[in-house]
């Protein structure tokens, strides 16, 4: 029993920690992505010894039971067992505990930095040293982010799932600080906000004999060639993702890099504007990606700036 329901445990965990590396994906955190793997690498640890002991505590009893073994045979091997679940088990703890421990250190919000960044800072290191109006304009790109909401549909039968992939991947990108109203130009004037976007798929790096540098294909043409807005206030835009494209390399592309630039009027009647980069791979599933640092690589994609009047519903 004590296997079974350390077997049971150790799924939960894995399930759980696989959740929160998800979710580390669609933020875009690098350190919280690593220290969940920790914890998954570990939980799966702790699943397979469990398994192997399930399986040979079940074994040794129906040896028994069939008279193909003593008890003192049966019980010597499962001593054996029983030290070695011990050895790897304190391992696959220590991987995982340690693993959940970073995740939660490092699982911190943009909003977060922003403040450990602030002069009321307790942590010297975070601290910055720059205008109260740097500040402010810090705080507006961080209430103003837009994010991209993935949503799947599957297959009904699961062997065509398996086979083929999701029926459809939707993607709705959401900007809470604008509505639909506000890219609307008056007559003879400008728009107070300007919302451009553009889109970068990505083939990730591959390791290994066949190996393959990340490269970057612009899509901007791709990404916005259906869009069309869902909601109007705030502002959401839908459209679908795009086909992989094959590279240079032989393989085809896997993640899409959503690009939003925000811009409003000031008084000055220029737009001053603020640049975000969102990055979505399968990895991460369903749910909200935010943005996140990106550097760009190779040929930057031009903007399409988005024109109310030529949006569908």
């Amino acid at each position: 029993m004590g296997y079974l329901s350390g077997f049971i445990t150790a799924s939960y965990s894995l399930y759980s920690n696989h959740g929160n590396w998800q979710s580390a994906v669609r933020y875009g955190n690098q350190n919280s992505q690593h220290a969940a793997m920790a914890s998954v690498l570990g939980a799966s640890g702790m699943l397979g010894a469990n398994a192997y002991g399930l399986a040979s505590t079940l074994h040794a009893g129906a040896s028994v039971m069939l008279k193909r073994a003593t008890w003192a045979a049966a019980g010597a091997r499962l001593s054996t067992v029983f030290a070695r679940f011990n050895l790897a088990g304190a391992l696959f703890t220590v991987l995982e505990l340690g693993g959940s421990w970073l995740y939660n250190y490092y699982s911190t919000s943009r909003h977060d930095n922003w403040l450990l960044g602030t002069p009321w800072s307790r942590d010297p290191e975070t601290k910055t040293d720059v205008s109260l109006h740097d500040y402010q304009h810090q705080l507006q790109a961080l209430a103003q982010a837009p994010k991209i909401n993935v949503s799947i549909e599957n297959h009904d039968s699961w062997w065509k799932a398996a086979l083929t992939g999701p029926k459809s991947i939707a993607l709705a990108l959401s900007s809470p600080a604008i509505g639909l109203n506000d890219l609307l130009a008056p007559l003879g004037g400008q728009a107070s906000v300007k919302l451009s976007l553009a889109g970068y798929q990505v083939q990730p790096e591959y390791h290994g004999r066949n190996y393959a540098p990340e490269y970057w294909v612009v899509a901007t043409d791709k990404v916005t060639a259906e869009i069309e807005f869902t909601e109007d206030a705030p502002l959401v835009l839908r459209f679908a993702l795009p086909e992989p494209a094959s590279t240079p390399y032989g393989r085809r592309t896997r993640d899409l890099v959503i690009a939003v630039r925000l811009e409003r009027l000031n008084d000055d009647g220029q737009y001053q504007g603020h640049e975000y980069h969102i990055r979505v791979t399968p990895h991460g599933g369903e749910g909200d990606y935010t943005p996140s640092e990106v550097a760009i690589r190779g040929q930057s994609a031009p903007w399409y700036i988005i024109d109310p009047l030529f949006l569908t519903s």
